[in-house]
């Protein structure tokens, strides 16, 4: 029975797939098949077919030669290099992904910081202004009260002030 390998339909890397030689003369609807004929698994044969002539002693199992071998060995270096720098180019942008996200994180915060902190110094000169005017209305209320106080106190003294002796003599007499 044939080992069971990959199948490749390119005729450049035949070491992964199983080859068969043929040992006798086949005709039939496939085609016809020469002795000594090299076949590939997959490209030139199917596999059950590849199956049934060395099951049947019709042909042989081939193994790959040290060029073929060397062959596919370069290019599954060549492959597995390739993923390696594609698994590194993804690393590598996720790296970069999760600084630009970092940077935007830490720009998002500073502008909240920003805007705290000017929300605050507006919240202070607001406070200031509101304070300056209630100081302006204290003044203003104290100046109102003053000057009614002068006046209620001009007003209380005019008319004692008035009066003469005599009237104020015949009052207290008549008490």
């Amino acid at each position: 029975m044939p080992a069971m390998c990959r199948h490749f339909f390119n005729r450049n890397s035949v070491v992964n797939t199983m080859k068969i030689k043929m040992k006798s003369l086949m005709c039939g609807p496939s085609g016809t098949r020469n002795i000594g004929d090299e076949l590939i698994v997959g490209v030139d044969v199917s596999e059950s077919e590849a199956a049934a002539l060395v099951g049947g002693g019709y042909a042989a199992e081939l193994e790959p030669t040290q060029q073929e071998l060397d062959a596919e060995l370069d290019r599954l270096e060549d492959e597995a290099l390739a993923y390696q720098a594609e698994l590194d180019a993804e690393e590598e942008a996720k790296a970069r992904q999760a600084e630009l996200d970092a940077e935007e994180e830490a720009k998002a915060k500073q502008a909240e910081l920003d805007a705290e902190e000017e929300a605050k110094a507006k919240q202070a000169e607001l406070d200031a202004e509101e304070e300056a005017k209630a100081k302006e209305v204290d003044a203003e209320q104290i100046k109102n009260e003053t000057a009614e106080l002068v006046l209620e106190s001009e007003s209380a003294i005019a008319p004692v002030a008035s009066k003469s002796r005599k009237a104020k003599s015949s009052n207290n007499a008549a008490e």
